[in-house]
């Protein structure tokens, strides 16, 4: 009996079109272990960045809380001065109202997204928020002098921002540069709370999945497990060619 190819059972899973990059100039083997290489890294990024989705908004509703007395701050469109902003919490409302729970605050707080809470730090709140006394240390109360400004904090949630966004959305990341991306996230942590920067080290494998040792490990075990992919791969290789993605 004839084995299957993984990669073609694989590639009519998936789609044709979300395993092209992977495939690019690279023989099937080698796309698989890209694309499980990519999963593998999406999940060494996710303690380290939900620790910090979680003290992200916890430290600034917080501080905005604390500065005008209101835990329902969110609500007073003198506070959320952007449409964008005040959308999403209408909607964390609605979706909460939909699961038949109770809307409080705690609860709203804690169904808005990152891109809310580091949407909070785009110059429309300036002067709502981050000019008043006491917000920004109280929301971040470690961040070194250099970075203590409201335009510095906005680029380095926003930039995280993007790539929570493509680790969420399971797109690809391992092109980028992830050992200063995951640098800048394990800091940042750091500039909320110690202790969430202490707990996420004690969680965090990143270091030990960014590595080609691990991709080559992946590899292997795809080999052993691709008999198919296997044989072409070596065949390709004594050819002296490199294999192709069939277009249909």
């Amino acid at each position: 009996m004839t084995p299957n190819s993984l990669f073609k059972s694989f590639r009519e899973a998936c789609s044709l079109e979300r395993l092209s990059p992977y495939k690019s100039g690279r023989t099937e083997i080698d796309a698989l272990s890209l694309y499980g290489w990519n999963i593998a890294l999406c999940e060494a990024l996710y303690p380290s960045l939900q620790n910090l989705e979680i003290g992200l908004r916890n430290r600034i509703d917080k501080a905005i809380t604390v500065s005008y007395s209101d835990a329902w701050w969110f609500r007073d469109t003198g506070i959320l001065v952007a449409a964008v902003e005040r959308n999403s919490w209408e909607q964390a409302e609605i979706r909460i109202e939909d699961r038949g729970q109770v809307v409080t605050e705690a609860a709203v707080v804690a169904e808005l997204n990152f891109g809310f809470w580091a949407g909070l730090l785009k110059p429309a709140y300036d002067s709502v928020i981050w000019s008043r006394p006491n917000v920004l240390s109280n929301a971040f109360p470690n961040v070194p002098a250099h970075h203590k400004s409201r335009r510095n904090l906005f680029e380095r949630f926003d930039d995280i921002r993007r790539l929570r966004n493509r680790v969420f959305h399971h797109e690809q990341i391992w092109h980028l540069d992830l050992k200063t991306e995951h640098e800048k996230i394990i800091e940042s942590l750091g500039w909320l709370a110690p202790s969430l920067q202490k707990m996420t080290k004690v969680l965090d494998r990143f270091d030990d999945i960014n590595t080609d040792a691990y991709l080559m490990r992946l590899k292997e075990q795809l080999m052993s497990a691709c008999p198919v992919e296997t044989k072409a791969l070596l065949e390709a290789r004594k050819a002296g060619v490199s294999l192709t993605l069939p277009t249909k």
